[in-house]
């Protein structure tokens, strides 16, 4: 390598690496590599950024037939499994779609708008008191459905 003649350092250089001192021991490699660590200032801004992207829309109005289609199998289910008991002899294989209200407190669709999300599993109950069935371990409420078919004997 050749040194430029008006190098500003070039006594310095030419007498190569410091002596370790020892009020400045060398570091070893380990501890070398934290100071390098990638370091996030804003923590929570990327999920944040993320979280605008979400498409949410606003939840469906149902047609009365897709009502009356919904409230017909509420019913089957609900003569279906009046108890745990039968709910698990019967076995009924159910799928819904349901609408998910927004929860994020930044987002301009807080409780506005939603996204509508599905599952399929075993009915386990139809509560009519409180306006609810359980599919699985999800509890839904009848207000949030948007679609319900069941695979009734």
């Amino acid at each position: 390598m050749v040194i430029p003649a008006d190098f500003r350092y070039q006594r310095e250089f030419a007498l190569g690496r410091p002596a370790v001192s020892w009020r400045h021991p060398e570091m070893d490699r380990l501890h070398r590599a934290k100071i390098f660590a990638p370091f996030d200032a804003l923590s929570g801004f990327d999920e944040a950024i993320a979280s605008k992207t979400i498409p949410y829309a606003d939840q469906p109005e149902l047609s009365d037939d897709v009502h009356e289609h919904i409230n017909h199998v509420l019913g089957e289910l609900h003569r279906l499994t009046p108890n745990s008991r039968l709910a698990r002899l019967n076995r009924i294989r159910t799928y819904a779609v349901y609408f998910v209200p927004c929860t994020d407190r930044n987002s301009t669709s807080f409780r506005r708008q939603g996204l509508c999300e599905s599952i399929e599993g075993i009915c386990r109950n139809v509560d009519p008191v409180h306006k609810s069935i359980t599919i699985d371990d999800l509890i839904l409420p009848f207000s949030s459905l948007i679609r319900l078919d069941a695979d009734l004997p």
